[in-house]
Order: structure tokens, then C-alpha cells, then sequence
């Protein structure tokens, strides 16, 4: 923790992007109370945070807790939607079939349209929120870039 604390010495932002552990779903909220800890500790003053688009009970609501129990004079929830880079390589390989086949086995319906956000769209609101803390105050905003049915995703 004492790498952390020093990597936030004179730091007065932060942005905190965690990542879910699967066999663990309470992982996230505990690392974000143990860096935002240290963030209030060395005089954090803004927290900008990405969780995720809210489409199911949140397991990522502990973090976005954490934030406001941390009493920030500013601080934002950035809520993305499905990642368009999911369908990229190196992380093509998790939908087994998308690639080799053009198939993609889903609960989805054909017709159903799937929320998706480049990364660069993110960094782009993460940056407005830091520079201009004042507007973006308080404010949860889900984000998504396009929205697409499964057949257009596999052209």
C-alpha cells in the first residue's frame, strides 16, 4: 500500500477502474475501500469511476458506494455498456465460434439490440469529468456509442 500512497502524493483526481473477479464478487467494493482510503488519506478531491451499465443486480454497486461514503468534494459514475472491443483480438477468443464460424451463441433474441461503447468514447467522458468537476458533480451516466442486433454485430 505505501507504492499506492506515494503514486498519490500530490494527486488531487483519481480515476478508479477495477476489475471483477469472477469467484469473488465482492473483490471489487473491498479494493475500492482500500485505494479510496488512501486517495481521502492523501487529499483526493475528485473521483471519477467506471463501473458498468446497469442492466443487472449490481454487483459493482459497492464501488460506487464507496465513492459517495468517501465524501468527495466531486465525484462521477461513468456506466459503459458492452465493450465494441470484446470483439477484437485478444478477447475475440472468450465467444467461442464468432470468429471461425460468424456464430455467436447468446441468450439474445435476433431482434434484441446490444448497448455498445468504444473505449475511447469512456476516456473521452472521463476527461470532461475532470475538467469540468463542477457540471459533472454527483452525476451516474450510462454510456453507450452505437447499439446493434446480433446479426449486424456478426457482419
Amino acid at each position: 500500500m505505501d507504492a499506492l500512497r506515494n503514486s498519490m502524493s500530490g494527486c488531487e483526481k483519481l480515476f478508479l477502474c477495477l476489475h471483477p473477479q469472477l469467484d469473488d464478487l465482492d473483490y471489487e467494493r473491498r479494493q475500492a475501500e482500500k485505494i479510496l482510503k488512501i486517495a481521502k488519506e492523501m487529499d483526493v478531491k475528485q473521483v471519477v469511476t467506471s463501473t458498468s451499465l446497469d442492466v443487472t443486480p449490481r454487483e459493482d454497486k459497492g464501488v460506487e458506494q464507496a465513492v459517495v461514503d468517501g465524501n468527495y468534494e466531486y465525484w462521477t459514475f461513468l456506466r459503459p455498456a458492452f465493450f465494441m472491443s470484446n470483439f477484437l483480438e485478444p478477447k475475440v477468443h472468450r465467444y467461442p465460434g464468432l470468429r471461425d464460424k460468424g456464430t455467436w451463441t447468446t441468450a439474445m433474441t435476433a431482434e434484441g439490440k446490444l448497448a455498445l461503447i468504444d473505449h475511447v468514447d469512456i476516456a473521452k467522458f472521463a476527461t470532461a469529468a475532470f475538467q469540468e468537476p463542477e457540471e459533472f458533480r454527483g452525476c451516474a451516466i450510462g454510456l453507450a456509442s452505437e447499439f446493434f442486433t446480433i446479426p449486424e454485430i456478426l457482419d
